[in-house]
């Protein structure tokens, strides 16, 4: 990451997807039963599409109400963590708890074993002696080398440095923010974080 545009653009997105005091942390599955039942939507194009990976909940309201927090008892994450992520972005079946071990971590929250893969390989390319190994010890994410170097490699194997090279406009961070998350809703605060980190990095100039 080598420029003022891609630096800038990358932490307009990291601003959102931790926080504006850029904390590396585990994605909480800390969620209601209810909340796990609620169908969610967004409008893409025009049509209504399916957000978020709670799909098996909605369609298994009773797991829901086994798993998810409520009067008779806390959430459970785990649980949860694994049925929704089950055989998607890489993971296993339930039973792999790959859907536990690879929810998601550090500044852009990456999530799922493929996106892991991907971002592991690029930390071998670039930083091999880095001794961060987000596969085999998947909390190596949560320090500030693992949750940077892993987010980087996030971003270099999705040919984001590409993209944000291109400029400095609103539909410039939209294109970023649909490859980091397409189905978010917060693409408006994304690109206010932007108008602040590229004057930081003046990548206007």
């Amino acid at each position: 990451m080598h420029t003022p545009k891609i630096i800038a653009h990358f932490f307009a997105q990291i601003m959102e997807e931790v926080g504006q005091n850029i904390s590396y942390k585990n994605e909480s599955l800390n969620y209601s039963s209810e909340h796990l039942k609620r169908p969610k939507t967004i409008i893409v194009n025009g049509k209504k599409l399916p957000k978020g990976p709670f799909r098996y909940f909605i369609q298994n309201p009773t797991e829901a109400d086994k798993y998810g927090r409520n009067s008779q008892h806390a959430a459970d994450q785990r649980a949860i963590a694994n049925l929704a992520y089950a055989n998607r972005n890489g993971n296993g079946d339930v039973a792999s708890n790959d859907g536990w071990n690879f929810r998601g971590k550090g500044f852009i929250q990456l999530t799922g074993r493929g996106n892991y893969n991907e971002s592991q390989k690029e930390i071998e390319k670039y930083a091999p002696s880095s001794g961060i190994d987000i596969i085999n010890n998947p909390e190596s994410i949560l320090t500030i080398k693992g949750a940077m170097l892993s987010s980087m490699g996030y971003w270099t194997s999705h040919g984001l440095n590409s993209i944000a090279e291109k400029g400095c406009s609103d539909a410039d961070v939209n294109n970023v923010t649909n490859i980091v998350n397409y189905y978010t809703d917060s693409k408006a605060e994304r690109r206010h974080n932007f108008s602040i980190t590229k004057k930081v990095w003046k990548c206007e100039e």
